[in-house]
């Protein structure tokens, strides 16, 4: 888990005010869509925001308002009151997973604000909130006692937030070691001469199409799914390096089949990773790079493999522009001082 300082606009909401319980969340939700769906007001109609009075929680919060955006309160229906929040910053922290995982991400909210000394501002009128993505399930549609994932961001407002500077990566989430398993992938490989001037940003999209044309019918088929890219270096490691990307799917340990023409097989070793998960567009995604680099590396007992790194586009994933993608890197690591390791490199050619 991450959590990271964001500034955000001013913003109305049209809402429904319910008891706190998950229930009663639910039935303000439905009042809210019985009224709004299709609205010309409602400004993103991704999102269902549960609002928090902040005030509240040093006697326990007693009630919620539960609503949408707008950009307009003149011609709204009865039946919904509005509310307007200023601009202003908030520590911002994305859920992903089931109920104890949502348990997990508030305490660590918590200590985190004890930790950095950073004040959580529940002055009257303060508002927090929570934004909950209604795609691809919409919890608001599942019973609180049933509901078994969880994909929304906590904005917990920040008192005198003036000093404090935004996070230089907001759209990094989180990030943790993970022990990975060794991973077949194969897919189309290329050399990308980006320290002699090639555009690394036109030709992956460029190796990843020539994939999805060659790979038709057949990946996406026997566990073929999810997508990765394979970034393989020679050392030494440094910016703007030349790299070898291939763009392919994971094959199953138990798939013996020829594969396609035109497409190479790789093998990435088990071990140890930093994983980072990073939501947005992927013409953004070298912040998720810059965290890894700039302010996780180096500071964290492990070093760092720079033979090779991947990324996977698995079910989250929502497309190229899209800014609710999710795409999962991973950096390999080692605890303490790099072992010597023999040829051949760590992502082995079949």
């Amino acid at each position: 888990m991450r959590v990271v300082i964001v500034e955000r606009p001013a913003m109305r909401a049209a809402v429904i005010r319910s008891e706190l319980g998950g229930e009663g969340t639910r039935r303000a939700w439905r009042g809210v869509q019985a009224l709004l769906n299709g609205h010309p007001a409602v400004a993103n109609a991704e999102y269902g925001l549960v609002f928090i009075p902040e005030w509240q929680w040093a006697d326990g919060v007693r009630e919620l308002w539960t609503g949408v955006e707008i950009t307009d309160a003149g011609a709204l229906p009865d039946g919904v009151e509005t509310i307007a929040i200023p601009p202003r910053k908030y520590a911002k922290l994305t859920i992903r997973g089931n109920s104890g995982a949502m348990e997990d991400g508030y305490a660590f909210l918590a200590k985190w604000f004890e930790r950095t000394g950073i004040a959580r501002d529940a002055d009257e009128g303060s508002f927090g909130f929570e934004a909950n993505r209604l795609k691809p399930v919409d919890p608001f549609a599942i019973p609180r006692s049933e509901i078994a994932w969880f994909d929304y961001d906590i904005y917990a407002p920040i008192k005198d937030g003036d000093a404090l500077d935004p996070d230089p990566h907001p759209r990094v989430e989180s990030i943790a070691l993970a022990a990975e398993p060794a991973r077949r992938i194969v897919g189309v490989e290329r050399f990308v001469a980006q320290g002699d001037g090639e555009n690394a940003a036109e030709a992956i999209p460029a190796i990843r199409e020539q994939f999805l044309r060659l790979s038709e019918g057949w990946a996406g088929t026997g566990g073929r799914e999810a997508e990765f890219g394979l970034f393989t270096y020679a050392p030494p490691f440094g910016p703007d390096q030349s790299f070898l990307y291939l763009a392919g799917v994971e094959i199953p340990a138990d798939d013996e089949g020829p594969i396609p023409a035109g497409m190479t097989a790789r093998t990435i070793p088990a071990g140890e990773f930093a994983a980072v998960t990073y939501r947005g567009p992927l013409a953004e995604i070298g912040q998720a790079r810059g965290f890894y680099h700039g302010s996780w590396r180096g500071q964290s007992g492990f070093e760092a493999i720079d033979d090779y790194e991947y990324e996977r586009y698995g079910d989250l994933y929502l497309g190229a522009d899209d800014a609710e993608s999710v795409v999962e890197l991973r950096f390999p690591v080692v605890r303490g001082a790099r072992p010597e390791r023999p040829m051949p490199p760590a992502c082995s050619r079949e």
